[in-house]
């Protein structure tokens, strides 16, 4: 049987196969079955969590359509401004879900959202303001630069309106000043009070280690849960293959040869090992004969 293994770009159906069996297949029981390395399975495995984290967000975003503000929020902001606020909705509730996002969490995202685009809104006209006075002084300054006698009344004219157009849009400029300032403020407040609510929700998370029972409803949440299980794995794996390593002879620095794990699993499991050993030398030795 030929043990090669298939190099190149994955196959549709390769990647397929090797996502579905992430969980519960190893990388190389994967690999073993397509017939790839175990590096290729692992690879993919890497680019999972980008996988799982925009799969999330989409979710986020799904749920975001089926709360009964979603269509005041549709009536409310321009066709291109509505994926920026599913967007930013998405980024938001990623932050606030493993402790809980109640309904006045909710409301308090969507005014910071829409302040926020409110604010960018205002941002953009005030850039135009300023570009359309720029232009209005640029012609000003260039009749400036021809002489009374020469010019045509078409062009005191043109340097009179670019005068009141430049004092107009001067005006306004302040205007969109105080409403940017007054939306900024608006939304530093409101923001404020949802840090602080997720503060208090963190403080609850840091005392959670006073007593049993406050610990078990911090393992409650489902994220903390994955982490805390996550970490006791690999705590088990570590001292699992460490274990094994002291059940074996090991050469200490004062060159003397012991086995520093010794249970009673540990002698049956060795002394099985010896006499596996000495039967395989038995046949060794007929063989020869």
């Amino acid at each position: 049987m030929s043990n090669a293994k298939r190099t190149g770009r994955l196959s549709r159906s390769e990647i397929s196969f090797i996502d579905e069996n992430l969980d519960a297949m190893s990388d190389d029981e994967i690999a073993q079955a397509i017939e790839r390395s175990p590096d290729a399975v692992a690879q993919r495995r890497a680019n999972r969590p980008q996988r799982d984290t925009n799969t999330k967000m989409n979710d986020f975003v799904v749920q975001l359509h089926e709360k009964h503000f979603w269509e005041t929020v549709q009536r409310s902001l321009l066709k291109e401004e509505l994926s920026v606020f599913e967007n930013s909705w998405a980024s938001l509730y990623a932050q606030f879900v493993h402790q809980g996002v109640t309904a006045t969490d909710e409301i308090m995202m969507k005014d910071v959202i829409i302040d926020d685009i409110l604010l960018h809104r205002a941002l953009e006209e005030k850039r135009k303001i300023i570009e359309e006075i720029q232009d209005q002084e640029n012609e000003m300054d260039r009749i400036k630069l021809i002489p009374m006698a020469n010019r045509t009344q078409a062009e005191v004219d043109s340097a009179v309106n670019a005068h009141r157009t430049v004092v107009q849009l001067r005006g306004a400029q302040e205007a969109y000043t105080k409403e940017i300032n007054d939306i900024k403020k608006t939304k530093d407040g409101k923001f404020k009070d949802l840090k602080a609510t997720r503060q208090e929700r963190l403080k609850v998370v840091e005392e959670s280690g006073k007593n049993i029972f406050a610990l078990i409803k911090h393992l409650d949440e489902r994220k903390q849960r994955e982490s805390e299980g996550r970490m006791t794995g690999l705590v088990y794996e570590a001292a699992r293959i460490k274990q094994k390593e002291l059940e074996e002879y090991t050469a200490f620095a004062d060159k003397e040869v012991d086995r520093p794990w010794m249970t009673p699993e540990s002698e049956l499991l060795h002394e099985q090992k010896e006499i596996d050993a000495r039967a395989e030398t038995e046949v060794d030795k007929k063989t020869e004969e």
